[in-house]
């Protein structure tokens, strides 16, 4: 509900070209996080990452994505990786996680 949330948003680019022997680079990150204002202890948090680098054989690249949200009582943290070669998806992963807030 976002009329008794508070949000603020960040973000940045990048894409630099190849310098002797580095190669070619690029880069987005970007995330959001947000508050109940009538309950301190529900919370999220997410964000979005993406590398690319452009070697002469091979262009490789990952995408990354994190959830935290809370509660009163626990965190709950999602991330899922994505590699890909070429545009090919060559490797995924996720990892799902809830931690107690002891007493944060």
């Amino acid at each position: 509900m976002i009329a008794r949330e508070r949000r603020a948003l960040a973000g940045s680019t990048f894409d630099e070209p190849a310098v002797g022997d580095v190669p070619s680079m690029a880069g987005t990150s970007g995330g959001a996080v947000g508050v109940s204002i009538d309950d301190p202890g529900r919370a999220w948090a997410a964000a979005e990452s993406s590398y690319e680098v452009r070697f002469p054989e091979a262009t490789c690249s990952t995408v990354s994505t994190l959830r935290v949200d809370s509660d009163g009582d626990t965190y709950r943290v999602a991330i899922e990786l994505v590699v890909s070669e070429d545009g090919t998806e060559r490797w995924r992963r996720r990892w799902d996680r809830r931690f107690p807030r002891d007493l944060q």
